[in-house]
């Protein structure tokens, strides 16, 4: 508390540090909270407003690092994140979905057997989407959910498969959720595959099955939808390999390699497609020699969705 030997540091900001170190013996309870940060309409910052926790103010016995985080905002000012929380009522600190709507701070629905939670996106709707920590089956897994504020209900949607992890990253006010999860039950390293959700209408569906049939991209990760339903993604797609001056690699026989790289994409939507039955597809591609025509120009790819066509 010495002004003179702690010089410019903020006194809070001293205390965290020996509460980390613990090399002085000082036993203080650190914060890091989220905070929204209010515009005008030239950008200029006019106020902040600092975000409460799940819990009540720490002791100050405590030398716990006490974090809540807040990554998503909507037009009515509600904002998402995560903040510690007791687990089950007991005293051990656990994290959970973090709900900020003024001086309050709620948080989701969910059963017993849940360990963590976080909220990643909330909508004009008031409905936040995240996922959720707990056991399936012997194994910790992740779940998405969607939970809707004004009715205070939670919902976990069916994923992939029952043993599936999965993420929910975003969601417009259409009620699309996208993210990911694992697809695949029997490989030891599961591979990932980007999801949309209609939430309205309880509709999952990983996106690589709405690609066109002669796709050579795959969508690993949906990492946001905006209100013309497109889609920012991840995905791999075999390219020839390059060093670091990024030169294609040639062996010793003069020929490229091809490896799976990363790329990001935008999925656009067309109206009026429909879904490609990619079986009867193969079906008629191998019976004509695997001819067919191409729908891939650059980095555009061909997607279909409730009866609207994506291109990305």
């Amino acid at each position: 508390s010495d002004s003179t030997a702690r010089g410019d540091i903020p006194e809070v900001s001293c205390l965290r540090a020996l509460s980390i170190s613990l090399s002085s013996g000082v036993s203080s309870a650190a914060q890091q909270r989220g905070i929204i940060w209010q515009l005008d309409e030239d950008g200029d910052l006019t106020d902040t407003y600092t975000l409460g926790m799940l819990i009540d103010e720490p002791e100050d016995s405590s030398t716990s690092v006490y974090t809540s985080t807040a990554v998503a905002i909507n037009d009515y000012g509600i904002a998402v994140g995560e903040s510690p929380d007791y687990y089950q009522d007991t005293t051990s600190l656990t994290v959970a979905a973090a709900i900020y709507e003024g001086d309050e701070v709620t948080t989701i629905n969910y059963d017993e057997d849940v360990y963590t939670s976080t909220a990643y996106d909330i909508n004009n709707d008031n409905l936040v989407v995240g996922n959720i920590t707990k056991d399936v089956n012997g194994t910790t897994r992740t779940k998405f959910f969607v939970h809707d504020l004004d009715n205070d209900i939670t919902i976990y949607p069916d994923d992939f498969f029952e043993g599936s992890s999965s993420i929910a990253t975003s969601i417009n006010d259409d009620g699309f959720v996208v993210g990911y999860g694992e697809s695949e039950a029997t490989l030891t390293t599961r591979r990932t595959e980007g999801f949309i959700y209609d939430y309205k209408n309880d509709i999952f569906q990983g996106l690589n099955s709405l690609l066109e049939c002669n796709s050579d991209y795959d969508i690993v990760q949906a990492n946001g939808i905006n209100e013309d339903s497109e889609i920012v993604a991840t995905a791999l797609v075999l390219k020839p390999e390059t060093n670091i001056q990024g030169e294609i690699i040639l062996d010793e026989y003069g020929a490229q390699t091809l490896v799976d790289t990363v790329v990001a994409v935008k999925l656009v939507p067309i109206s009026g497609g429909s879904i490609d039955n990619c079986d009867a597809y193969e079906e008629e591609t191998v019976r004509q020699g695997a001819s067919f025509p191409l729908y891939l120009s650059g980095l555009l790819l061909g997607l279909v969705f409730f009866r609207r066509k994506y291109t990305c």
